[in-house]
């Protein structure tokens, strides 16, 4: 009888927390590999992809180089470009941002390390041009 009640009481008192909007803390579904988290509470969880090219004015296209997507205060990813000189990052945040800095560096260092500050939408793109240094 006890076991009824108390179990009773839990349906009731998760319902009741389920209508003020609090949720459990688990992971959810996935979705383009990454787990579906939950934000914080009372704030908007945003799914953002950033992507564009790099490359270089006489040579095209540049491969593997290191792509890092930052926030005012926070890293949202990185990634590495393809051989057609490609990139995406995407993921979740908690946070709004009015822009995001794109970071270019290469690896080998034969090229100038170059960012470029774009509008934060929940799909961005964003082109790099790099120099030889």
């Amino acid at each position: 009888m006890k076991k009824v009640l108390l179990t009773k009481m839990n349906m009731l008192i998760s319902s009741l927390l389920a209508m003020l909007g609090f949720q459990s803390c688990g992971f959810g579904h996935v979705k383009y590999g990454v787990p579906d988290i939950a934000g914080k509470y009372g704030g908007p969880m945003t799914e953002f992809v950033v992507h564009g090219t790099v490359s270089n004015a006489q040579e095209g296209p540049l491969e593997n180089i290191r792509i890092s997507v930052k926030g005012p205060d926070t890293s949202l990813g990185k990634d590495k470009t393809d051989a057609n000189g490609s990139y995406l990052v995407e993921g979740y945040t908690t946070e709004l941002f009015d822009s995001v800095t794109v970071v270019a560096e290469d690896y080998e260092e034969v090229y100038a390390t170059d960012s470029v500050k774009v509008p934060f939408e929940e799909v961005t793109k964003a082109d790099i041009n790099l120099r030889k240094k």
